[in-house]
C-alpha cells in the first residue's frame, strides 16, 4: 500500500502560508478558558487532561455559555470549564474512573439535562475518561500534576511527557495530535513548561489536513492520491503517513509563527474559510459567511471578506485543489 502513496511537503509553499498568519493574532481566552472559581486552579492539569482526551469527532457539538453561542471542540472546552468552575473536583481521577454516559451529557448540555446534550461517541468518550483516570490512579496517585512533574519538564525520551502520555488511551497516537494540543493548553495555563520545546509539533486533525492539501502544503501523489483527494477512506498507515507530512508542514511554517498560533490560526481557517460543508470562500467571491464565523470571534482577524490565504493557496487558484476533501479515517485519536 505504501508504494501506491507519495507524499510531498512543500518548503516554500509553508514558509508563503506561514507569512501570511503573522499580522493575526488568535485571543487566548477563546481557545483555553481560565477558570474563574479560585478552587479549581490546581485541578487545572487534570481539565485539560480530560476534555482533550474526549477532543475527537465533536461535529455534533453546540450550545451557549456565558452568553455566547459556540460549536465543535470550542462548546467542548467552555461547557466543560463552567462544569469544572461549578465543582472543582469533577475531573479528578477519583471520580473519572467511574463517570458513566448520563453524567457526560449532562456536563455537555447547556442545562444539565443529559437529554439535551448534543454530544455522540458517548461510550466512546467514557471509555477513553475512564482509562485516563485508571493510569492516573495506578501510576501518578490519580494527579496529573504528578505526570507532569515525572517527566522533569522534558517532552522526548523514555522519561518524557509524550512517552508517558502514548500509555493512556487517549493519547496512544503516533502522530500526537492530542498529546501537541494538551501540552500548548498547559503552557498556556502556565503549570507546565518543556525544557525541550522544539519537541512540540502541530496538532493535525481533519480540519489541518484538509487546510494542507488545499493549499499544497502538503501534496499527495500515486495511485492512491485522487481517491484519497476526493475524500476516501484512508487506511491507519495511510493516516500516520499523511497527518506525519502535515506535522513537517508545521514544523516549517513554524519558523516563521509560533507553533499554537499557527495551530489555531489553520484550525480557524478549516473550520470557517475552508470548512467541507460549503465551497471555501475562495471560490465563491466575497466572503458571505461573516455573521456565524467563528473564525472573527477567536482572533483579531481583519479580513476582508477574503480568507487569509487567497492567492498564497493552491486553492484559491486552481478549482480543483479547491475541491480536495481531507481522506476519511473513523478514529477516536482526532
Amino acid at each position: 500500500m505504501s508504494g501506491q502513496l507519495v507524499t510531498l511537503v512543500d518548503r516554500r509553499r509553508c514558509r508563503d502560508l506561514a507569512a501570511r498568519l503573522l499580522e493575526i493574532s488568535p485571543r487566548t481566552e477563546h481557545f483555553a478558558p481560565a477558570p474563574r472559581n479560585p478552587e479549581s486552579a490546581v485541578r487545572v492539569p487534570d481539565f485539560h487532561l480530560a476534555w482533550i482526551a474526549i477532543c475527537q469527532q465533536t461535529r455534533t457539538l453546540a450550545g451557549v455559555v456565558d452568553g455566547v453561542s459556540y460549536r465543535g471542540s470550542d462548546y467542548l472546552v467552555h461547557r466543560l470549564r463552567a462544569r469544572l468552575d461549578e465543582d472543582p473536583e469533577r475531573f479528578t481521577a477519583g471520580r473519572l474512573q467511574s463517570v458513566t454516559g448520563d453524567e457526560l451529557r449532562a456536563w455537555l448540555s447547556d442545562d444539565g439535562d443529559p437529554a439535551s446534550s448534543t454530544v455522540d461517541r458517548v461510550e466512546e468518550r467514557v471509555a477513553l475518561l475512564r482509562d485516563a483516570a485508571a493510569r492516573l490512579l495506578d501510576g501518578y496517585s490519580g494527579a496529573t500534576a504528578h505526570l507532569l512533574a515525572a517527566s522533569k519538564g522534558r517532552l522526548e525520551g523514555k522519561t518524557g511527557l509524550l512517552e508517558r502520555l502514548s500509555r493512556f488511551h487517549a493519547y496512544r497516537d503516533p502522530v500526537r495530535k492530542k498529546s501537541f494540543l494538551l501540552i500548548q493548553y498547559l503552557r498556556v495555563a502556565g503549570v507546565f513548561e518543556p525544557v525541550d520545546p522544539k519537541a512540540l509539533g502541530l496538532p493535525v486533525d481533519y480540519h489541518l489536513l484538509r487546510v494542507l492539501l488545499r493549499t499544497g502544503a502538503i501534496q499527495l501523489k500515486g495511485a492512491r492520491a485522487r481517491d484519497l483527494l476526493g475524500g476516501g477512506e484512508m487506511s491507519e498507515a495511510e493516516d500516520a503517513r499523511i497527518r506525519l507530512a502535515g506535522v513537517e508542514a508545521g514544523r516549517l511554517m513554524a519558523e516563521v509563527v509560533d507553533v499554537a498560533t499557527l495551530d489555531r490560526l489553520l484550525w480557524m481557517i478549516g473550520r470557517n474559510c475552508c470548512f467541507y460543508g460549503h465551497a471555501p470562500v475562495c471560490t465563491t467571491g466575497p466572503c458571505t459567511l461573516e455573521a456565524s464565523c467563528s473564525f472573527l470571534q477567536a482572533s483579531d482577524l481583519d479580513c476582508g471578506l477574503r480568507c487569509p490565504f487567497d492567492g498564497t493557496c493552491s486553492g484559491s487558484r486552481n478549482p480543483a485543489a479547491a475541491a480536495f476533501r481531507e481522506p476519511t479515517f473513523d478514529t477516536d485519536l482526532y
